[in-house]
């Protein structure tokens, strides 16, 4: 609340529950989680932003309790396992100081780093909702780390060191939620014009946290690597992402691309509609209709705020979801989808 009260609107956390001998008792509903998403649904122009966490890679039994964990799945841990927020995994850079990285499997921002905590949610929630690089990120060394010759590299001395972990992914996606809000306190989005004054979300409230959320989401690709997950003989093994089943609980909506979302005066075709702080009652139902004039990608992205749910137990499989909304696209007859 303090920070709210001086100003922040965007806050990047890089912590969260850490459980070695059994990642998965992490991943539940917890108090944190649930305290989180009722401070942001009373201040919806707040958003934050949580280390998915490293847990990715710990062998794992095949099932627990009748859930399969084959692939490292089910250890995004809280508070990461929120609602009102973004939770960030980490893809690889292609600096070749990994561990996976091998003649048969070059690093890659097209991959998972191996750590990376994977979803879901024991209720069925998308986590990660994205990744961004976040192994071998070069960062300032603390002053009381002992310099590693290893990790001197090139003329950056003793002052900085590279880095990995979901901590080094969340403040890259923190930074750009901030560029994105500047982008809707001042430019218009219908035709990219800027006003230095404010923008059409400048009135004081600015964007949600639940737009800024969709923005960077919908600026989201899917990577075209690999991810990879031990079992428990130690033995490790490598998925191609995008024909894995596990897809969407590895990467989520995928790694953030801005220019992909955002219109500005360079902008060759791209067209962005907003819509924001919208609010729909039980039961209700909006119909809108888009006119697509020629061939192209369309993305369309639902967020929203939702008050706190039950806090879980390990292994809870509770909804947690007070508000369930659907997003169905259908296409007009005759048109091809």
């Amino acid at each position: 609340a303090k920070h709210y009260d001086q100003g922040a609107r965007v806050h990047s956390d890089s912590w969260g529950c850490e459980n070695v001998a059994n990642p998965r008792a992490c991943n539940l509903y917890s108090f944190q989680a649930r305290s989180i998403d009722e401070f942001v649904y009373a201040n919806q122009n707040f958003l934050v932003l949580f280390a998915a966490g490293n847990e990715g890679g710990t062998p794992v039994t095949n099932v627990v309790q009748g859930v399969n964990l084959q692939q490292g799945l089910f250890t995004v841990g809280a508070p990461a396992t929120f609602k009102n927020g973004i939770a960030v995994g980490a893809a690889q850079t292609s600096r070749p100081r990994s561990e996976m990285c091998t003649a048969d499997r070059v690093c890659s921002l097209e991959n998972i780093a191996l750590f990376s905590s994977k979803g879901p949610t024991f209720d069925g929630r998308v986590k990660p909702d994205m990744v961004a690089p976040g192994e071998d990120i070069l960062s300032p060394r603390p002053s009381d780390q002992t310099p590693d010759s290893a990790q001197c590299v090139g003329d950056f001395g003793t002052s900085q060191t590279f880095s990995g972990g979901t901590s080094m992914a969340t403040p890259a996606v923190a930074g750009m939620a901030i560029l994105v809000r500047e982008y809707y306190l001042k430019y218009n989005p219908d035709d990219a014009s800027r006003n230095l004054t404010s923008g059409p979300l400048g009135d004081g409230k600015g964007p949600s946290a639940a737009l800024l959320k969709a923005t960077l989401l919908s600026s989201c690709r899917s990577l075209s690597g690999t991810f990879a997950a031990r079992a428990e003989d130690g033995t490790t093994s490598v998925f191609n992402i995008r024909n894995s089943f596990n897809r969407v609980r590895v990467e989520g909506h995928g790694r953030m691309v801005i220019e992909n979302v955002l219109r500005l005066p360079s902008s060759d075709g791209l067209r962005l509609i907003v819509m924001d702080r919208f609010q729909i009652d039980d039961g209700e139902e909006h119909v809108f209709q888009i006119s697509v004039q020629q061939r192209g990608t369309m993305k369309i992205n639902l967020a929203y705020t939702d008050p706190a749910g039950p806090v879980q137990g390990e292994f809870d499989p509770r909804v947690v979801l007070v508000n369930n909304l659907d997003l169905e696209i259908e296409c007009v007859i005759g048109a091809t989808c």
